[in-house]
């Protein structure tokens, strides 16, 4: 009979406790953060790691509270799904190789090619057909994860001034090596977008999966540039703000919420642009790294560099994907930012 009596306290004593350690939703999505974080390298990819998991995680996760337990449901895409059992404050998958590779690669697939639809400012015309290309050899990589070739691929765009010159499609000249750190395994997937910058002479040149559709590729009259490559439910765009000083600022103020200030002093309307729903993430003085949900719905991811100082014209670039390759994503960002070193 005591004996009894003792297995009934044990009993009673562990489902009190495991009620009292059933861990929450914020310790599951702090748990995946950690989880995501120690699979990724460099500061990029763990502050993109940090705002995929807190916004896929966050709207994407159902909870079955069992009082002693909770069992967590979350969604990634359509066809992978993560189930993890939290007790006593740790969490158990119930199909590790699932969950590993879902936190560690995959970005929510978007099913459109919409990209932000809150920024202000100007940007160039866009075409909403398909634009011509051409292809033309190749382009040296050169890295610290290796040295490979990237096809090249020349794009014909639109341009806001029209001075009767129908510029070339590819370049005149050879191209120099790019310097990014990609890693090799890449070179089968991507390619080298070229567009001439009107006068064959200068050009701009955007790393980028290849196959895609080109769906923009403009140049305002003001300088200001926008690339955008599309293929079913992801895309990927490049934007740059040119020389249009009110815009340049006014997009400043939007990505770089400690410049808020700066950017409402000397902003040519008065007012600035805010995102507070936005994840804004600073990784450097002069980049930043962001997440938002555009107005469908979809996750989009970007990486923003600015400029900015009493005697000189601001700048303003921007890049955004939407791409279901977690992993891809990061490369192509950190691919863009490779060429802003000078700010680092």
């Amino acid at each position: 009979m005591q004996r009894k009596k003792i297995v009934l306290l044990i009993v009673l004593f562990l489902l009190g406790l495991m009620a009292m350690t059933n861990p929450s939703k914020v310790e599951y999505t702090s748990w995946a953060k950690e989880k995501a974080m120690a699979k990724s390298e460099g500061l990029l990819e763990k502050v993109l790691t940090t705002l995929f998991v807190d916004s896929t995680f966050e709207s994407s996760t159902q909870t079955s509270n069992f009082v002693f337990f909770t069992v967590f449901s979350t969604e990634i895409s359509k066809n992978e799904k993560v189930k993890v059992i939290g007790l006593f404050h740790n969490f158990i998958p119930l199909s590790l190789q699932e969950e590993e590779s879902s936190v560690r690669t995959t970005v929510v697939p978007d099913k459109t090619t919409e990209t932000s639809s809150k920024n202000g400012g100007a940007r160039p015309p866009q075409d909403s057909l398909e634009t011509p290309t051409t292809a033309a050899s190749t382009i040296n990589v050169v890295g610290s994860e290796g040295n490979f070739e990237l096809p090249l691929i020349g794009v014909e765009a639109t341009y806001g001034i029209d001075n009767g010159h129908k510029p070339s499609l590819l370049p005149k000249q050879p191209l120099p090596d790019l310097q990014v750190n990609l890693p090799a395994d890449r070179a089968s997937q991507l390619a080298v977008y070229w567009v001439n910058g009107g006068d064959d002479v200068r050009g701009y040149s955007y790393i980028a999966p290849t196959g895609w559709s080109v769906k923009s590729a403009a140049i305002g009259a003001n300088g200001s540039t926008l690339f955008e490559l599309i293929s079913s439910d992801q895309s990927i765009t490049y934007f740059h703000a040119g020389a249009c000083f009110g815009c340049t600022v006014d997009y400043i103020g939007q990505y770089f919420p400690n410049l808020y200030d700066w950017a409402l002093k000397n902003s040519v309307s008065g007012q600035v642009t805010t995102h507070p729903d936005w994840n804004i993430v600073p990784v450097g003085e002069h980049k930043v790294a962001y997440s938002f949900q555009n107005t469908k719905g979809k996750e989009v991811h970007g990486v923003a560099v600015e400029s900015h100082g009493e005697e000189k014209q601001p700048f303003f670039w921007n890049a955004e994907v939407v791409v279901n390759d977690h992993e891809l994503a990061t490369d192509l960002l950190n691919s863009f930012l490779a060429g802003f070193t000078s700010l680092d």
